[in-house]
């Protein structure tokens, strides 16, 4: 009678899970209507199924019986009553609740363990390969589902392309001088401030994923806080390094932007310092956002960073059509609107992972809300320990110096543009304008990549499937980002300038910045797959030739006289050659696709 009364409860409590039953109805074709089958969350290991518990024990069965187990229930059979779920976040421990499963196996194959053992166990020294997925890296991720990660994701990383777009679209239609002198300072400022952002926010989603990997193995208060720690310590050492360099940037600004231009353009300095001196107020603010933006990313909430952005992207239109025609403020009111939505969209990062820490400490008992969702932060901010220095440095060194190739590469790209005169700097500043904004879609499908493919490490078939359906999803995005970024040029160059020589140069170059523009989307892909799997060392050892190989490349289309597109041609090239290169690792013996990915 009681297993009778429980069985009515449990079917009334569940009923819900019936829609589930038909996904599998392949699997339990035979179990009754006395049988709930959980939707387990958990990834099958090679040996073992996931567990059942059995008056306070933990059963482990294999895959062959519970094949047979399944098929041979029936009406007459003792009472099986399934649990409506198995771990919280599934990562094999034992199930808290007596809601869970009374199981009548046959003896053999059957594994059984102490409750109070399982959560006593220290599995610290497992391997992280073992560990669970969460559910929604429990499978490999279709590409749909990618598309879905990334299309928020390369709105959030637009942020800082719509800002120029913006300073540059408002800019141009008052002044040529002024819109030529905007490149070398977004140079100078930007091109710094990106080799940051990119050393510490791939640090912080590569540490932050990697902390929910294991306290989803590990499960306990000490593991799941992990991350919080490390999105203070990031935040921390980042916001005072931007302190640092800014300070730095702001007392040699002027000689370093007179070195940049040449002798052609030294009309353009009183402007391009005006605009530097006001955006290096707000860097640091720049480098904690991309840090925080970064934390929500590497747990899977692309929606938060994205309203965000869409406030900030508001507040620096607003301020400058404003700055621009109403105050006739020109490059310094664009400026100040930039600095300031940057600001702002720092501002409201920090306040809502502050509430998010309160909500977390009101629930501390309550893992599993914990674990979904981005980590919290809290005040007051603590600086970080020596160890946690050490741990950060060991991934943002490597992506430092690989951005900073990087950055120089492209800087000196666009100087080889500006030296020609302000007409070639102009249509070269609005081309590498628009050339960014849609280059940070292929930096979406990296950071979609750090976050998707750590979890599929250790299976060598789930990690290349996951690789190939990533790559395969660059394509298509780079394919669009080509298209529609030439559309702007050849249609609409007069959105951003009123010069007739400076739109012509702009349609002059579109054939090839689109070019570099596709190549460039699935290079971004490859590259976030090796930063997946902490192979940075041998992205700083390709950089240097192939940037050496770039600059070679430059110089000949220069002599050959293709004047302002030599410098799209070798970042064609430039392009080209990392994807080649990062695909051969990629499918060598020593890919870290075929390796297991360990712990700090």
């Amino acid at each position: 009678f009681f297993f009778f009364a429980l069985k009515l409860r449990l079917r009334a409590r569940y009923s819900h899970l019936t829609r589930s039953m038909r996904a599998l109805s392949s699997s339990v074709a035979s179990v009754r209507s006395s049988v709930r089958f959980s939707r387990a969350t958990t990834k099958d290991g090679p040996h073992h199924s996931p567990p059942f518990l059995l008056f306070g024990k933990v059963i482990l069965v294999t895959t062959g019986t519970r094949r047979r187990l399944l098929k041979a229930v029936d009406d007459d059979a003792a009472s099986v009553l399934l649990s409506s779920s198995f771990a919280a976040e599934a990562d094999g421990s034992v199930m808290s609740s007596m809601d869970e499963i009374l199981l009548s196996p046959p003896d053999s194959d059957i594994i059984t363990e102490d409750i109070t053992e399982m959560h006593k166990r220290d599995l610290t020294n497992e391997s992280i390969e073992n560990v669970t997925p969460s559910p929604q890296t429990a499978k490999v991720t279709s590409i749909a589902e990618l598309l879905a990660f990334t299309l928020p994701t390369m709105a959030i990383w637009l942020c800082d392309p719509i800002l120029s777009l913006l300073d540059t679209a408002m800019v141009g239609l008052t002044s040529t001088i002024e819109l030529a002198a905007i490149s070398p300072a977004s140079v100078y400022v930007g091109h710094t401030c990106y080799i940051l952002c990119s050393a510490f926010a791939v640090s912080a989603t590569a540490l932050i994923a990697r902390d929910r990997i294991v306290a989803r193995r590990k499960n306990t208060p000490e593991a799941v806080e992990e991350d919080a720690r490390t999105v203070n310590d990031v935040l921390v050492l980042s916001t005072g390094m931007g302190c640092i360099i800014a300070a730095s940037l702001f007392a040699f600004h002027i000689p370093g932007l007179t070195k940049y231009v040449g002798a052609n353009s030294l009309v353009l300095i009183p402007h391009a310092a005006t605009y530097t001196k006001i955006r290096l107020l707000a860097f640091p603010a720049a480098i904690a956002c991309a840090v925080m933006q970064s934390a929500h990313l590497a747990t899977e909430d692309p929606y938060t960073p994205l309203k965000a952005t869409l406030v900030a992207a508001a507040v620096n239109g607003l301020g400058d059509f404003i700055a621009v025609f109403c105050f006739n403020a020109g490059i310094a009111g664009v400026a100040w609107a930039t600095a300031f939505a940057q600001i702002v969209v720092t501002t409201l990062f920090v306040r809502a992972m502050v509430v998010r820490g309160k909500k977390c400490d009101a629930r501390k008992h309550d893992l599993g809300y914990r674990l979904n969702g981005p980590p919290p932060l809290r005040l007051p901010l603590r600086l970080p320990s020596l160890k946690a220095i050490g741990r950060i440095g060991k991934i943002a060194t490597p992506v430092f110096f690989v951005t900073l190739v990087k950055a120089v590469f492209v800087g000196s790209t666009i100087r080889s543009g500006t030296a020609l005169g302000p007409a070639f700097s102009a249509a070269n500043g609005v081309m590498f304008t628009v050339y960014f904004f849609f280059a940070v879609i292929g930096d979406g499908v990296s950071q979609a990549a750090q976050t998707f493919l750590p979890a599929q490490l250790g299976d060598e078939t789930r990690a290349f499937e996951m690789t190939k359906r990533l790559l395969l999803a660059a394509l298509c995005i780079g394919c669009f980002s080509a298209v529609f970024s030439r559309i702007v040029p050849v249609y609409f160059p007069y959105s951003f300038t009123t010069d007739s020589t400076v739109a012509a140069l702009m349609k002059e170059i579109s054939p090839v910045s689109s070019l570099a523009l596709l190549l460039h989307t699935s290079s971004m892909a490859s590259e976030g797959c090796l930063l997946a799997g902490r192979d940075t060392k041998f992205m700083s050892l390709a950089y240097v030739p192939n940037a050496l190989l770039a600059w070679i490349g430059l110089g000949l289309t220069l002599k050959a006289g293709l004047g302002i597109r030599a410098a799209w041609f070798a970042l064609a090239q430039f392009h080209f050659v990392r994807f080649t290169v990062n695909s051969a690792r990629l499918l060598s013996r020593q890919s870290p696709l075929r390796k297991q990915l360990k712990e700090d």
